[in-house]
Parts: structure tokens; sequence; C-alpha cells
């Protein structure tokens, strides 16, 4: 029974790990790093880096979380994907800058463009009406608004959707937000009440 007991102590002493201190890893403290605003100012992260949370950034070009390492945020820059991202990011410019740029040239036309497409959504008008009526009007009329005035169906659609819809969710949510309601639920049909 002597060597069972020799058999089990030294099973005992190999599952605790090797007895050479050169060969147990000494684990490094790892230090949460917090997001800094100046970040933004400098030339290698900026028109790229935003804010996440405050331990994470994002990057606007690749939509990657980063942690908030100097170190960590240089690493990614660095890679292919991100430089491919951010040619591409810096390359597009947003359909708002081209909106305003055109609504500065010929604003008249615009606001003439944009009434009608309101006017086809209020009164619930089908958009396949547009491609006739804007002729029709273009006939009636003298005017060099009407005559620059280039409304068709899908526009007239883009416009209802991408601007209107838009203005209106913006304008109905901050009425939400600023007036008091609450919400009435029936309890006939409510399942818990029986």
């Amino acid at each position: 029974m002597v060597w069972l007991s020799r058999v089990l102590t030294m099973e005992s002493d190999n599952s605790a790990g090797p007895s050479d201190p050169k060969r147990t890893r000494s684990r490094r403290k790892s230090y949460v790093k917090s997001f800094r605003s100046e970040w933004l100012s400098l030339p290698e992260f900026k028109g790229w880096l935003e804010e996440h949370t405050t331990t994470e950034a994002k990057c606007k070009a690749c939509g990657v979380i980063v942690k908030c390492g100097k170190s960590d945020l240089r690493k990614h820059s660095r890679t292919a994907k991100h430089e491919a991202a951010v040619k591409t990011f810096n390359a597009t410019t947003s359909v708002t800058k081209l909106f305003h740029k055109v609504c500065a040239e010929n604003d008249p036309v615009k606001i003439a463009e944009v009434k009608m497409a309101a006017f086809f959504a209020a009164h619930n008008v089908a958009f396949e009406t547009v491609d006739h009526l804007i002729p029709l009007l273009k006939d009636i009329s003298e005017s060099k608004i009407l005559d620059k005035v280039t409304l068709g169906r899908k526009k007239c659609t883009n416009i209802v959707k991408n601007i209107l819809a838009r203005v209106e969710t913006e304008e109905l949510a901050q009425t939400l937000r600023e007036t008091t309601f609450s919400i009435l639920i029936d309890e006939s049909t409510d399942v818990s009440s029986q």
C-alpha cells in the first residue's frame, strides 16, 4: 500500500503545475483605457474616429468598434480593410450635401417640386399621375419655374420617402417629447384580469 500513496502524491504534485519557477507565466495587469476627445483632432484619427462608449471607439469608415488604447487605434488604422474603407468614406459625399448644393442653385424649382410631392402624399393621389400632371401644368402656365420642374413618379416617391417623411417624423417625435400623453388599454381584452 505504500506504493499507492507514492503514486497519489506524485499525481497531485504533477497536477499542481511545473515546480520550475522559470516556466510559470506571470500575468500582466490589464488596464481599461478611456476614450479621449482630443484624439478626434489628431490628424491620424481625424475624420474616421468617434466615441462609442467610455472605453470603446468606433471607426465611422469601417463600422468597427475598437478598444480605446491609442496603440489599438493605430493598429486598426494600419489594416488594409480600414485603409480601403477610409478611401471610399472620404470619396463619398452625403446626400444632404448634394441636395443643399442643388437647392442653392434652383431654390424655387425645388420648393415647387417638394410642395407638389407633399400635395400628392397629403391627398393620397397615385404617384403615377405625376407623369401626366407636370406636362399639363407646363401647357397651362407660362411660369419659368414650372418650365424647370422635372418631377416624375420616382422622384416624387423619393421626395416623399426621403425628405418629407424624415421631416414629419422628426416633428412628430418632437411633439411627442413636448406633449404629455398616456396610453389607455382596454381591460376587457386583457387576459390577466380574468
